[in-house]
């Protein structure tokens, strides 16, 4: 029972970071609509909360390198899943990027 939530740091308003600024246009507009999606991301994070989710956010600019993309991947393991599955791995694919996967297990007479 665990959500995470990939924030878009402009989209959430993510203070003191590069990619969050205001455009120099309708400004009053884009400043409501963005309080607005922090308090809706608030309010959304209590519900979760107290329906018995863990809830764990991570900013856009945290995963822009794939070093600390890789980073934020393990710490994610760690937090989500602990010490209590170590037969689950990371592994990666032909094209670099890194998923969560289960060894490969037999059922009967079926390779899974």
């Amino acid at each position: 029972k665990t959500v995470v939530f990939i924030d878009g740091c402009f989209w959430h308003g993510h203070e003191g970071c590069k990619y969050y600024r205001l455009p120099n246009t309708n400004v009053d507009f884009w400043r409501h609509k963005i309080a607005m999606n922090i308090a809706r991301d608030y309010a959304n994070g209590v519900d979760l909360r107290l329906a018995g989710w863990k809830v764990i956010r991570v900013w856009e600019c945290d995963i822009k390198t794939k070093a600390k993309r890789e980073e934020i991947l393990e710490r994610l393991y760690h937090e989500i899943v602990g010490d209590e599955h170590k037969s689950s791995t990371y592994v990666s694919t032909p094209n670099g990027a890194s998923i969560a996967a289960e060894p490969n297990t037999s059922y009967g007479d079926k390779k899974i």
